[in-house]
């Protein structure tokens, strides 16, 4: 499960259209629940949330994200940020899977860590980039399970990212952690420029088709 830079730069695969891929991806989903919910000691974690950190990884990691795990010195590869639940197993298994380390950890300010290092790319891009030369289009996406992370402080860095339309920023928020709402004011995010897709199932391919319309590799 891997991308290298001429995969990933080419047009969105959209593989699943026959029955022969779903039937694989659906087994592959099986498989990394199975694999999520061994690694997961304390078992409070119920199926459709392994299914749907399963999800999440296959789509990012074998549809959207840009990388080269054999392939160090490359530059413009995308970059992902995560923190609570996916900081541990979730990361340590993905990170197995496509033979690399890089998986970058934000605790406890993930959102202002992911919108930093956007506002860093875009200026890199600003800087080097020219009409007939593109050097850099790469991404930040960044996995949040923290209902609060959009307040105090880093509500700031919100208003910040969506001021500046950081297009190189794209940040996926699950909401089955929440247990008191269940609901994040998305309506914050709208008010400061920010566009919101909203999933209502778990299925790989919505949400890797979802991704990759809703993110834009341009300014």
């Amino acid at each position: 499960m891997h991308q290298t830079p001429t995969e990933a730069s080419g047009s969105f695969r959209a593989s699943g259209s026959s029955s022969d891929e779903l039937q694989k991806l659906d087994r592959l989903l099986k498989l990394l629940t199975g694999l999520i919910s061994q690694s997961n000691k304390e078992g409070y974690e119920q199926v459709p949330s392994q299914r749907l950190k399963a999800s999440i990884g296959t789509a990012l990691l074998k549809y959207v994200m840009r990388y080269a795990p054999e392939d160090s010195p490359y530059f413009n590869r995308d970059r992902l940020v995560v923190s609570g639940h996916y900081a541990g197993r979730w990361k340590g298994l993905f990170e197995h899977l496509i033979a690399a380390k890089g998986i970058a950890v934000g605790l406890p300010d993930i959102a202002s860590s992911a919108i930093g290092q956007a506002i860093a790319l875009k200026n890199l891009t600003m800087l080097y980039n020219k009409p007939d030369l593109e050097l850099l289009d790469n991404m930040i996406w960044c996995i949040i399970d923290d209902p609060k992370f959009h307040q105090g402080s880093a509500l700031d860095a919100v208003a910040l990212a969506g001021n500046w339309k950081l297009r190189n920023l794209c940040v996926i928020y699950d909401s089955t952690y929440d247990s008191i709402s269940n609901n994040l004011e998305v309506n914050n995010f709208k008010t400061h420029g920010w566009d919101v897709i909203k999933l209502v199932n778990e299925e790989n391919l919505t949400i890797a088709s979802k991704f990759y319309q809703g993110a834009s590799r341009d300014d």
